[in-house]
């Protein structure tokens, strides 16, 4: 706790390598994140929540959450870097307060939490590559071969085994693939019909 609030990290790091608690609160139920937050010891912070410090833990007495000490003493780089590691904007002090409130007015940190109350959200990740079941490639190739003439029937049974076992592949599944899977096809399908190229 002391550490953490003068500013001393070596000793924080010493003192969680040695597995401190590190959600401990004092006698007024101030914990270590809340009183490096409060003197804007960012690093220490970032330590501490590298640590899995509950970020949103308030102070038993004030309520007050890490973000808003930070906030209300207007320690801006605490305030980004609580903001980063999404401490929770709309969580509230037993007074109905909230970061934004006790912020000072005018002040760079009320700045900094407006911006992220306004800031549109980050584009959602992109869907993952659909898989591709060996049934359905399986069927696929039976569907052309059926069409085949008698003559390339030994062809049909080769290629047949030869997509059962590539399908069955993890190679077949990644999506750096799918344009090979693609072009496997169309030669299953020359096959069973039997167009050959002249490469044949």
């Amino acid at each position: 706790m002391l550490a953490a609030r003068d500013g001393h990290l070596a000793a924080v790091k010493f003192l969680l390598e040695r597995k401190a608690v590190v959600d401990r609160a004092n006698d007024d139920g101030v914990t270590a994140l809340l009183s490096a937050a409060a003197r804007g010891r960012t690093e220490i912070a970032a330590c501490l929540l590298d640590h899995r410090a509950d970020i949103n833990k308030p102070g038993k007495h004030s309520g007050f959450t890490p973000l808003m000490k930070a906030a209300r003493l207007n320690r801006v780089s605490c305030v980004k870097l609580l903001l980063e590691r999404k401490a929770d904007m709309t969580a509230k002090s037993p007074r109905g307060t909230t970061a934004i409130d006790v912020a000072q007015r005018h002040s760079e940190a009320l700045s900094v939490l407006q911006f992220a109350q306004t800031a549109e959200p980050p584009p959602a990740a992109p869907a993952p590559a659909p898989r591709v079941s060996s049934t359905s490639i399986v069927s696929v190739v039976s569907g052309a071969a059926a069409t085949a003439s008698t003559a390339d029937k030994a062809d049909r049974k080769a290629f047949a085994s030869q997509a059962r076992r590539f399908t069955d592949s993890s190679a077949f599944q990644s999506s750096s693939t799918i344009a090979v899977s693609n072009c496997f096809i169309t030669r299953l399908f020359d096959v069973g019909s039997g167009n050959r190229t002249a490469a044949d």
